[in-house]
């Protein structure tokens, strides 16, 4: 059976930017963006998520055998997150008509009124290097992340009158590091030979998820 299923959301947003170049060596940019999301309670319904990027040449101020390129950058990002559609509100559910009239029944989702934003933040690390004339290159990078307070949907107890929860908890967090290798080892007026080796590694950890007497359960 095909369902069409409509859903409304607004989401007001207000975003900033900062950007500062010296002598083409130091580079800053700075963001900032403020969201309201209608899918969150009214006293938690804004976030704010900013982040900051930095980028130093530095094979301009040393001198190092066979380096034409030589630059270090680091990163810092926050990032909010709402829920879905209607979490906060008793809402119906339609079904199948029984006979001429329509039916609806009350959702089984216990909603809650102090839901908050889900957060991640994240730090990357890197370097970016070139060799005799850029002819080889290695681009490497380090990062870090945590997700905290994750909207995530608990089963509760039929007694109740409802069957599932949205809550917020649980704490991911990830590292990792990704390497690319570059070289042109045949390089003529008309024609270059060019090489790429890509090599990553992610581990994830769930570090905490829900209270001990709560389980989780997913929905498609």
């Amino acid at each position: 059976m095909i369902q069409n299923i409509h859903s409304e959301r607004e989401l007001e947003s207000f975003y900033g930017s900062f950007s500062f170049a010296w002598k083409n060596k130091l580079y800053l940019e700075l963001t900032g963006r403020q969201d309201w999301s209608s899918t969150l309670p009214v006293n938690n319904n804004a976030y704010f998520y900013p982040s900051a990027s930095f980028s130093y040449v530095f094979s301009d101020d040393l001198i190092i055998p066979n380096l034409s390129f030589g630059k270090l950058r680091l990163a810092w990002a926050k990032v909010g997150s709402d829920g879905d559609p209607y979490s906060l509100y008793k809402t119906y559910v339609g079904n199948p008509n029984f006979g001429n009239y329509a039916n609806y029944t009350v959702s089984n989702t216990l909603n809650k009124s102090d839901l908050t934003p889900e957060q991640t933040q994240s730090l990357e690390v890197g370097f970016d290097l070139r060799f005799f004339k850029d002819r080889a290159a290695i681009d490497m990078c380090f990062y870090t992340g945590k997700t905290l307070d994750q909207i995530i949907p608990l089963t509760s107890s039929a007694t109740t009158g409802f069957t599932r929860q949205f809550i917020n908890a649980g704490e991911i967090s990830n590292i990792g590091f990704e390497l690319v290798l570059h070289g042109i080892p045949i390089r003529k007026t008309n024609f270059s030979w060019g090489i790429d080796f890509q090599f990553g590694k992610n581990n994830n950890k769930v570090v905490s998820l829900v209270p001990e007497d709560q389980s989780i359960q997913s929905y498609p």
